[in-house]
């Protein structure tokens, strides 16, 4: 609490986005992914005031990291144009990179009856720009050594999204 009890300040570190997965060389969907994670951790400064006893009002301003890996069997086709020739079925494709960005976040919290409560959230869009390493190794059946590497760019973005949410506690364990 900042100054009474009708003004909160929270600081926040956390993870809203995490996902990974990880298959077999020879699995089905080996041309589609191989091992891949994406990772976003937020770092928030949130500020929640009760101007009435039946309203709350809070405000979160968040700056974001997200972080990408990919690596997965390089599927020759670039743009309509067959590579076949050059990298085979089994090159294997390895993209990383990061990138920081800010979002906020605005939310509602209505009491209007003793155990009822409604609640709604806008949290703003985030985009990110991951730049980082980019390389195609060749699969043996290329009959190479090596591969290719540089820089690679994706975008990347965390939707804008709205929720909104009724809680009524029936009894003070339900």
């Amino acid at each position: 609490n900042l100054f009474s009890d009708k003004l909160v300040v929270a600081l926040g570190f956390y993870v809203p986005n995490a996902i990974g997965a990880a298959f077999e060389e020879d699995s089905v969907v080996r041309y589609h992914l191989v091992d891949s994670y994406y990772v976003t951790g937020a770092a928030s400064l949130a500020v929640a005031w009760q101007p009435l006893p039946w309203l709350a009002v809070g405000v979160t301003g968040s700056v974001l990291y997200m972080r990408a890996h990919v690596m997965r069997h390089f599927f020759p086709r670039l743009k309509g144009v067959d590579l076949d020739f050059m990298f085979k079925g089994d090159s294997v494709l390895e993209l990383s990179g990061d990138d920081v960005s800010f979002g906020a976040t605005l939310g509602f919290l209505l009491t209007p009856l003793p155990g009822l409560s409604i609640g709604a959230v806008m949290i703003t869009r985030s985009d990110f720009e991951l730049e980082g390493e980019a390389t195609i190794s060749y699969g043996p059946s290329t009959g190479r050594e090596g591969g290719l590497s540089g820089t690679g760019r994706t975008f990347m973005f965390l939707p804008w999204t709205v929720q909104a949410g009724i809680n009524w506690q029936v009894t003070p364990w339900l």
